[in-house]
């Protein structure tokens, strides 16, 4: 008797043990997994975004008003170029940016003025190639995050050393689908939204 359930109690024990290593070993292949998805889409939104041509609008919010802006962009490797559409009295008004030399211009009336050896210490929030090299430049565990939201891959970069109070926070919205981005926000220091840029259409190059 006593044999019959010492056989049993180790039978009882090596298959705890199997379905312990199983189910340990099955966990951890899940976590790498999601690790190498969760590297594979940050590498594509950092690699891929830096050229690309986009119709977005452009919602800027103060205390008591809210101004939308449809706009053209165009980015890649060598320069930035942004124009209004919408609305009307701003249309064709341009700025682009192509090394240090700055543009800023009318298309309808045909005038430009041009700026040698501009100091882009503004920068411009705008484009998703400013976001990307701000969040390189940030890449730490305080500074920025990954996360998903419902239909959303979000990547969120905290600019705590950008002088400027407008823009403290940025967080870009991902289509999980179409991994294209939907919208990119940003914060001030007291984490109101400032400005809301929505991707109507964007191509990425």
């Amino acid at each position: 008797m006593k044999r019959i359930l010492y056989i049993v109690g180790i039978s009882c024990l090596i298959v705890l043990l199997f379905f312990l290593c199983f189910y340990y070993k099955k966990n951890n292949i899940g976590n790498n997994i999601d690790r190498k998805d969760e590297n594979k889409v940050i590498n594509h939104i950092l690699e891929d975004f830096r050229t690309y041509e986009a119709e977005v609008e452009v919602r800027v919010y103060s205390n008591k008003t809210e101004n939308e802006y449809k706009i053209k962009q165009v980015c890649n490797t060598e320069k930035s170029y942004q124009e209004i559409n919408e609305p009307e009295e701003l249309k064709g008004i341009y700025i682009e940016l192509e090394h240090e030399k700055l543009t800023v211009g009318n298309s309808k009336q045909n005038i430009k003025k041009i700026y040698e050896k501009y100091n882009n210490i503004l920068n411009n929030s705008l484009f998703l190639n400013v976001f990307i090299q701000e969040y390189k430049s940030n890449d730490t565990k305080e500074k920025s995050r990954y996360y998903e939201e419902n239909d959303n891959y979000i990547m969120e970069v905290n600019l705590d050393e950008n002088f400027n109070t407008y823009a403290k926070t940025k967080k870009l919205y991902i289509n999980k689908k179409s991994k294209k981005p939907e919208k990119l926000e940003i914060y001030d220091n007291a984490k109101n939204i400032k400005v809301c840029i929505i991707y109507n259409y964007i191509e990425i190059k």
